[in-house]
């Protein structure tokens, strides 16, 4: 009876979170620009190839796989991993490697692996904000 209980636990909490995290994926959403303050980081999402998107830091802009086979983690390579995009990408590409967590208006990501340590030996928690694109992008022209 008691392990018939844990399993019935188990399930709940599996899929009520798989089920929850899936619908608010921010990639789903191209219109939309997510900004992080500190570092000032610029992530915008591109619908052409499903779940890859790029991130914009420090005048360098790297491109991110979100495999949503690996649930919410997020690696994030140089520009040159371009062919590699379907298959397993070299480690000398690699940038950084995350978790997300995300909901209707904020995106987290909480640095696992720093591997280019751009972030100077720390793994922060990239805290995102999401922007309506066309609003922001004219914004940033104004300044």
């Amino acid at each position: 009876m008691k392990r018939m209980i844990l399993i019935l636990l188990w399930l709940t909490l599996f899929f009520s979170g798989c089920v929850y995290q899936a619908e608010l994926r921010p990639e789903y959403n191209e219109t939309d620009v997510w900004i992080c303050e500190k570092p000032y980081i610029e992530l915008c999402w591109s619908k052409s190839d499903g779940h890859i998107g790029v991130i914009s830091y420090a005048d360098t802009q790297y491109d991110i796989i979100h495999e949503e086979t690996y649930g919410p983690l997020i690696w994030v390579y140089t520009d040159e991993a371009t062919p590699f995009r379907n298959t397993d990408v070299p480690e000398e590409y690699w940038v950084f490697k995350g978790h997300m967590n995300y909901g209707k208006d904020k995106l987290e990501i909480e640095v696992q692996e720093d591997f280019k340590n751009i972030f100077n030996g720390e793994l922060p928690t990239l805290k995102f904000k999401r922007y309506d694109k066309e609003e922001y992008l004219k914004q940033k022209e104004e300044k």
